[in-house]
């Protein structure tokens, strides 16, 4: 509890939920003057105290002040806009850490929308998060593209090689299924095309760091698919993953750009012309 006595003409108490005023001690003739700097003032430290408090003293509270207005600060975008737009996401942010929300909202808006095209208030908007967690998280927007880009990347692998390992028993008809996991992903709800080609054809041919990221996601699944072609023990396995792989970013590319659902029928034309061959030489 805190009392300002402002000039000796009322007496304001307040705490972090209201303000509250006594009568004036004497004369009223600057009763109206004195009530609106009273108020004024009972309003900032109002605001100063529940910042102190939250933010200092029970530790995480500015971020939690900052969050539930993050919609007011620094954007375009209405609160009420902001708000419609988290409410109909595709992903839920409910109950997570402010930094998972962010990166979790940064995903689908960078695979979405674009990279360029999403800027950091619209992220913090639909994360329901402020700057402050965001830059004290990740320091950039370009780290959390790069946190973005990993964690897609690695999720992307996990599901899709799964996908190819279901298709059947054998390591032939898995490579066959290389398609089929192709198709589930295109029908699957959520495809925006390969977030590293996205990103590479959004930034400089110089950016070192996408570049990496994106060479690392191509070793990773050049790698999976020459283990499978060395275990259907055909001759030039690198060479067999690397045609599969090129098919694959192909179709990626061409359903993306035109999403004709025809691309993946000459696609598996291809790949059975590919292994049928590659069997072949294997004799």
């Amino acid at each position: 509890m805190i009392r300002i006595d402002v000039a000796c003409r009322r007496d304001v108490i307040f705490n972090e939920t209201n303000i509250t005023a006594r009568k004036p001690h004497r004369g009223a003739g600057s009763w109206c003057i004195v009530d609106r700097y009273a108020r004024s003032i009972g309003t900032f430290c109002d605001f100063l105290i529940r910042w102190l408090v939250f933010g200092h003293v029970m530790g995480g509270g500015v971020d939690k002040l900052h969050d539930i207005k993050a919609a007011d600060a620094d954007r375009g975008d209405s609160v009420q806009g902001a708000a419609s737009y988290a409410a109909t996401a595709s992903f839920n942010l409910t109950d997570r850490p402010a930094g998972e929300r962010i990166v979790a909202a940064a995903r689908e808006l960078f695979c979405r929308d674009g990279i360029h095209a999403t800027g950091i208030d619209r992220i913090l908007a639909t994360a329901a998060a402020s700057k402050m967690a965001l830059y004290s998280r990740f320091g950039s927007k370009e780290a959390l593209v790069r946190e973005v880009l990993q964690r897609e990347g690695a999720e992307w692998r996990a599901s899709f090689f799964a996908e190819v390992m279901r298709a059947g028993p054998d390591p032939m008809s898995r490579l066959l299924g290389v398609v089929d996991a192709l198709e589930a992903w295109f029908r699957g709800g959520r495809f925006y095309g390969c977030s590293f080609m996205n990103a590479a054809a959004e930034h400089s041919k110089g950016e070192a760091s996408l570049r990496a990221l994106a060479a690392e996601h191509h070793r990773d699944v050049l790698g999976f698919l020459e283990n499978i072609a060395n275990e259907a023990q055909l001759s030039q396995a690198r060479m067999v993953a690397r045609q599969i792989l090129l098919i694959m970013e192909g179709t990626i590319a061409s359903l993306m750009v035109a999403g004709d659902g025809d691309v993946l029928v000459i696609a598996r034309i291809n790949l059975q012309s590919i292994l049928t061959q590659a069997a072949r030489n294997s004799k």
